[in-house]
């Protein structure tokens, strides 16, 4: 496949997880609110950072913050521009990969000293 063309498929698998992402998260806490950040889009950011989810209880606080990668998008220069933000905000950090790049996943959390509550697989 060509690259450019691969490149333009990702985006639209980023999305859809993103959005199963929340639809889940908002099914398993009901009155709570997940808010998502995909492609270009920008709806809730916390400090400094806009990640894919943004769980967000009744009460407004932000609970929790996930991160959507695809095929192509765990690596370090990656992994070191948005996990490390993200995980530094102080609040349960998750991390959604798709299967086969879970060695890599685990590889750079523990490279990178990284506190996820959990390495979500698709």
């Amino acid at each position: 496949m060509d690259k450019n063309k691969e490149r333009r498929v990702q985006p639209d698998v980023h999305d859809l997880v993103v959005e199963r992402v929340a639809e889940m998260l908002t099914h398993k806490h009901p009155g709570w609110s997940a808010y998502t950040n995909p492609g270009a889009e920008r709806n809730l950011a916390v400090g400094d950072c806009w990640p894919d989810v943004v769980l967000v209880d009744d009460t407004g606080a932000v609970r929790a913050v996930y991160e959507v990668e695809t095929e192509d998008s765990v690596d370090l220069a990656h992994a070191t521009q948005r996990w490390i933000p993200s995980g530094n905000l102080g609040k349960d950090f998750y991390i959604v990969v798709p299967e086969e790049r879970a060695p890599a996943a685990r590889r750079l959390i523990r490279q990178l000293q990284l506190h996820v509550q959990t390495l979500f697989l698709y």
